[in-house]
């Protein structure tokens, strides 16, 4: 039988394993530069050589790195990297003399933002295409 004054040895065992399972908290660790490379004379490490760039703590839930880039032609015209807390990854195109692809790519990971932020090209595409077959199946399905 446990007395009064015996309490403490669950009150010890319940905060260890507390301490054990609960993970501290930690903040998001992101590579954060931008450049715009419409001058000849712009240096270009935001985009060639990111691990050089300075690192930011993003704190918040649903806090993401993020690297955003516009591409005028074949070209990349500015890079933007950093903290996010709202992101929505997206690649939009706009055709008016000259084509500009503006796509932004959203990860979770620390210093997970070292690409060009053309990944969504390649995800857009897959999923247009996706969408597209899964149509012709359907509307193949009615017919038939």
């Amino acid at each position: 039988m446990i007395s009064r004054g015996d309490c403490s040895l669950p009150v010890v065992l319940c905060l260890a394993f507390t301490l054990l399972v609960v993970q501290p908290c930690s903040t998001l660790q992101c590579y954060s530069c931008s450049q715009t490379t419409l001058s000849v004379l712009a240096t270009r490490t935001c985009e060639m050589n990111v691990t050089a760039e300075p690192v930011i703590e993003c704190s918040g839930q649903g806090s993401s790195c993020y690297v955003q880039s516009v591409k005028i032609g074949d070209q990349i015209s500015s890079l933007v990297r950093g903290c996010n807390y709202q992101c929505e990854e997206s690649c939009v195109k706009f055709n008016f003399l000259i084509s500009t692809l503006t796509c932004t790519s959203c990860c979770s990971t620390d210093l997970c933002n070292t690409g060009s932020g053309a990944a969504q090209i390649r995800h857009l595409s897959t999923v247009l295409f996706g969408t597209a077959a899964l149509g012709l199946l359907w509307a193949r399905s009615i017919i038939l």
